[in-house]
């Protein structure tokens, strides 16, 4: 809508030449009031580079007076808005007072660009989630908002914008999909702009506008052209700039896509920035950068020393040490026959927080006859967790050095697990070396997925195993 200023000169008789230049001076004006900016300095940018729509999980700007999200408590459906702390963060201790042992959705997630284009959802069954039971959803230890859906269906989870945002210079995301799941980077409720051809490529060749499958692409800083960008199963920093900005970029919601046609099956965002126009060298490198710090620098609630596993008699005692530990609240000891199912053996309390080495240990009376394998999973106050190594102990003698747990592959990886550092080599039945694998002890997983179906051959020391792809 014009402002009434605008309209009021329309609707005056002036000369043409007078008018023309009376409209383009004021069309210029209300231009640049319409695209006031807060600066985005907490992400590393000046005010050269003013943002379209700017969301996130953490303050961007320190002209911002407004909150990151507002959220629907599952217990009664109440609403509460969540800011920042001091240092720009999520305000993730007022969010767990106000949810408790609840769930929370986001129904809005603030714009912090001063353009005032929030994203918004009314329906809650299509809220995205930021709290699971209490426990606030993270990614590489940061608070990170939950989509969740199924493939053309009306069950999705979606943020809107009143309006579509129909050009895009430059997109700077930070999010995750799950593996072998179905995700757009963005939606629009029309158009194929943005389209993936998951859960392989984030860009799709055939559907793509030709505006986005042919810009500039950048993956955790790495220049990758769009139709190169692979699907982003950990956490990752893309970025998309154009070919041309007002063409073929439009979007109106991440979530979903040409109303339920694709929905994100998986995924998390934890923060979305677009610009109107792309950014110079300096100032992506300068964006990038910035999260690649802030969103890398996860904070985990325990640092490992050590952890052993040993038989001794008919029992196996376990022990361990921590370096460091913040907000800890237990461990919990998971045993397994096979390495790759887990079950609770108990808990031992954690020591919440310290700075000092801190020795535990725990006693399993009934290890299998045969091998069994140990992991400690902590758990911190706020839903955090790191596992510890594994460990094997063989009630029987020595323990295995080298056993595959997943044979015949199925997935594109196999899955090996290790009693001490070791070289694993690949090779195929014609003993040519295929590749060749340093681990350390425990379990660890080996891509396969570019090899052709059928047999070959893993050693490692006097061992040998034969594995089918399939």
């Amino acid at each position: 809508m014009s402002p009434p200023l605008y309209r009021r000169i329309t609707m005056r008789s002036f000369r043409p030449a007078i008018a023309i230049a009376l409209l383009a001076a004021f069309s210029l004006l209300y231009s640049s009031v319409s695209l006031a900016q807060n600066t985005l300095n907490n992400a590393g940018l000046s005010a050269a580079s003013p943002a379209s729509g700017a969301y996130s999980l953490r303050k961007l700007s320190t002209a911002y007076a407004g909150s990151a999200v507002q959220v629907v408590r599952s217990s009664d459906n109440a609403t509460q808005d969540i800011g920042f702390t001091v240092s720009g963060d999520l305000d993730t201790a007022s969010l767990k007072t106000f949810v408790g042992a609840n769930n929370a959705t986001v129904s809005i997630w603030y714009d912090q660009s001063g353009n005032n284009r929030s994203l918004s959802q009314a329906t809650i069954a299509r809220q995205p989630v930021l709290v699971s039971s209490g426990v606030i959803i993270r990614d590489n230890g940061h608070p990170a908002i939950r989509f969740t859906g199924q493939i053309a269906t009306s069950n999705y989870q979606a943020l809107f914008l009143a309006a579509a945002m129909t050009t895009v210079g430059h997109l700077s995301v930070v999010h995750r999909f799950a593996t072998g799941g179905d995700a757009f980077i963005l939606g629009h409720s029309g158009a194929y702009n943005w389209h993936s051809d998951a859960p392989s490529s984030l860009i799709s060749n055939m559907y793509a506008s030709a505006s986005v499958k042919t810009g500039s692409g950048w993956v955790n800083g790495t220049a990758v052209a769009p139709l190169s960008m692979g699907w982003p199963v950990s956490l990752t920093i893309t970025e998309l700039q154009p070919a041309t900005p007002a063409a073929g970029t439009a979007w109106d919601n991440i979530g979903t896509d040409r109303f339920t046609a694709h929905n994100t099956t998986e995924g998390t965002y934890s923060e979305l920035i677009a610009f109107p126009a792309a950014l110079t060298t300096t100032e992506r490198q300068a964006l990038q950068s910035n999260q690649a710090t802030y969103f890398a620098s996860a904070s985990l609630p325990v640092t490992w020393l050590s952890f052993t596993a040993k038989l001794q008699g008919k029992s196996t005692l376990l022990t361990w040490q921590t370096a460091t530990e913040q907000n800890t609240r237990h461990f919990i000891i998971q045993h397994s026959t096979d390495g790759s199912r887990w079950n609770d053996l108990g808990t031992v309390a954690a020591a919440g927080n310290s700075t000092v080495i801190r020795s535990y240990q725990y006693t399993h009376t009934s290890p299998a006859a045969g091998y069994n394998y140990y992991r400690l999973v902590q758990t911190d106050l706020d839903g955090q967790y790191s596992y510890s190594k594994v460990n094997i102990v063989s009630a029987s003698g020595k323990p295995e050095p080298f056993v595959v747990m997943t044979n015949p592959v199925t997935t594109g990886v196999v899955k090996v697990l290790l009693s001490e550092a070791m070289t694993i080599r690949l090779y195929d039945t014609n003993g040519k070396e295929l590749a060749r694998y340093q681990y350390a002890a425990g379990l660890h997983t080996i891509n396969v997925s570019g090899l052709t179906k059928g047999a070959y051959l893993l050693q490692a020391n006097n061992t040998v195993q034969r594995i089918i792809v399939q």
